[in-house]
């Protein structure tokens, strides 16, 4: 059992760093620990389709298309110019907008990748028009983009619950008081780098008659979270049909605001279709992974191991953060998530850990990745768009990166910020 765990380990990370898809790389080091337990390898093909035919997953494509419609419909442009009336004149406002636009674009796309190439463009470009530090406005970018999945909707939050067979809908509540928290945790942090000299241009005094302009112009834009929110919670649509909900809005908006066309559907429809095709393919290998390693009794090896060191679940939570924080650093988040879980879930449950409170942990701790060197996803995208150097955005970082733990560390040690909305409602 020691062998064949440390095997798919090690087979998984050198297919990793040889450059093979993630999703072949999950896979490989499966159908191999098949061999050596002479099990038939007809059962991959059947456990891939079988991981792929979830109801659960048809969410995905439909918020994948709904943040890639948003993007070019001008909703992202409206919400910024919304959040810049509200709260452009504090110290340091574009950095207090890019953080409450990254809240609000949330609960709609479920995407980090979504808020930071759509929502990131316009925010970056402002910023370094007033005279921000163009690799502070990416730090601020980056860091704010781990919110779209924490938020409701988030294609993680999805996954995660379609692995441990839980409901969307209490994922999303669980995620939408620690979303908040984490968004004023890194609103906390902007002023306090502000006040401590990070260079940054007077803030334009506030107008009510742009902030009224402003609601004018972007009103529809910025009740769109909230009609997906309300009527995912009321009861009114599933989290499913949430997503069919979205996707039909930002048409909408997006005709009647005449800035997307028929002719760039195709376009927009295809890019979707690509990023959901790789989302689903890594998630039905996932299913192939989970079956292995649960057959090999890995999970059975690891949770007496853990025994034999702790049954406290608060140090448990500890050693899952830490583990997770590092794993996510060099994984992409969903990949990063579906490998572990089928180790780590039944020992929390066997610890009376709450599933969607640690679901909200493990998402937030893999998103958190996503804006941490070396494969922080959304740092390389924020750089492509500012066209900066890595190492000048990650210097810049830093402090979010703290801001995240600190609030990760809050979430994970009072659970109730995660569940009281579900048991409320």
């Amino acid at each position: 059992m020691i062998f064949q765990a440390i095997l798919i380990v090690v087979i998984f990370v050198f297919c990793l760093f040889s450059g093979i898809p993630i999703g072949f790389s999950i896979c490989i080091p499966a159908m191999t620990v098949m061999l050596i337990n002479d099990l038939e390898l007809m059962v991959a093909p059947q456990m891939i389709t079988k991981g792929a035919q979830s109801f659960t997953l048809l969410a995905v494509p439909f918020f994948i298309l709904a943040g890639n419609l948003m993007n070019s419909a001008g909703i992202t442009r409206r919400i910024f110019n919304f959040c810049l009336a509200l709260v452009g004149h504090i110290r340091g406002g574009l950095g207090h907008v890019n953080v409450l636009a990254s809240m609000i674009f949330a609960g709609i796309s479920g995407s980090a990748a979504a808020d930071a190439a759509g929502l990131g463009k316009i925010e970056m470009k402002a910023m370094r028009d007033t005279g921000y530090d163009e690799n502070f406005a990416a730090a601020v970018t980056a860091a704010s983009s781990v919110i779209g999945p924490i938020i409701p909707p988030s294609i993680i939050m999805v996954i995660y619950a379609t692995e441990a067979n839980i409901s969307v809908g209490n994922m999303f509540k669980a995620g939408l008081m620690p979303g908040i928290l984490v968004g004023l945790a890194l609103m906390a942090t902007v002023a306090v780098m502000v006040a401590r000299g990070e260079p940054t241009p007077p803030p334009a005094k506030f107008s009510l008659p742009n902030l009224l302009t402003a609601t004018k112009e972007g009103i529809l834009a910025v009740i769109s979270p909230a009609i997906i929110l309300l009527g995912m919670f009321s009861g009114s649509f599933s989290p499913t049909e949430a997503g069919v909900v979205a996707v039909v809005y930002s048409l909408l908006i997006g005709f009647l605001y005449k800035e997307i066309s028929i002719k760039q559907l195709p376009e927009i429809f295809r890019e979707s279709a690509i990023t959901t095709a790789q989302c689903i393919f890594v998630t039905a290998c996932a299913t192939l992974l989970s079956w292995v390693v649960t057959f090999t009794r890995i999970p059975v090896f690891v949770s007496d191991a853990l025994f034999s060191i702790t049954d406290d679940k608060w140090v448990f939570l500890l050693l899952v953060n830490l583990f997770l924080l590092v794993l996510g650093c060099f994984m992409e988040s969903i990949a990063g998530l579906l490998v572990i879980l089928p180790i780590i879930l039944p020992i929390a449950l066997q610890l009376g850990i709450d599933p969607l409170h640690f679901g909200v942990i493990c998402c937030y701790n893999m998103m958190i990745g996503t804006c941490t060197p070396p494969m922080g996803a959304s740092i390389f995208i924020v750089c492509g768009i500012a066209e900066t150097k890595f190492e000048r955005v990650v210097k810049k970082i830093w402090p979010f990166v703290i801001a995240h733990i600190v609030a990760l560390i809050i979430i994970t040690y009072i659970p109730i910020i995660s569940l009281w909305l579900p048991k409320a409602f």
